[in-house]
């Protein structure tokens, strides 16, 4: 049993969960190329996939049913077998702490609960999905694509702020159309 999340502020829980250390290197190689810290990779594949479930549960049963299976081949192909036994330390799952929103927490809950998995085990699921469908964006060039756009979108954020913050000092004025008259 996953310990209770502990409550960072309105909006963010601190969860523990543990991760085996394949996945927790193949985090750390994807977070530094793409310019994210892990734990904001983790939030965003464990979003995105919720999000996914979402839709697919929508959709109806079945369909949830046929994307479960094709969770566990990918988780398959990303993580160990479950079912190896290993001997060595090196291979044994380690804890990995992030922040989560509580309504993700909650979708993530609920899911795991419905589809009779723990916790833990449902968000390693999860983030070996996110894992195997990074490395297929990679394959095609999307991942690189989705960078530009995501340094254009922080770029273009930054100049919004710093010119409303100018606009707050009053380093900035604005013209009113009364003001042309």
């Amino acid at each position: 049993m996953s310990p209770r999340p502990r409550k960072l502020g309105n909006k963010a829980l601190s969860v523990s969960f543990w991760l085996k250390p394949q996945m927790i290197e193949q985090l750390g190689k994807d977070s530094k190329k793409y310019g994210l810290n892990r734990s904001k990779l983790i939030q965003n594949i464990l979003g995105t996939v919720i999000g996914e479930m979402k839709i697919v549960n929508s959709i109806g049963i079945i369909k949830l049913t046929l994307m479960l299976k094709d969770v566990k081949e990918q988780y398959n192909i990303v993580a160990e077998n479950p079912e190896q036994e290993s001997d060595h330390d090196s291979d044994r799952p380690r804890p990995v702490s992030i922040s989560l929103e509580e309504s993700l927490l909650r979708d993530i809950d609920a899911y795991a609960e419905k589809l009779n998995f723990t916790r833990n085990n449902f968000m390693e699921r999860l983030i070996a999905t996110g894992l195997h469908d990074i490395k297929v964006m990679k394959a095609f060039g999307f991942m690189d694509f989705g960078k530009i756009i995501l340094d254009l979108r922080d770029k273009w954020k930054k100049t919004f702020n710093d010119t409303q913050q100018s606009l707050i000092a009053g380093e900035i004025t604005l013209k009113s159309k009364d003001d042309n008259e």
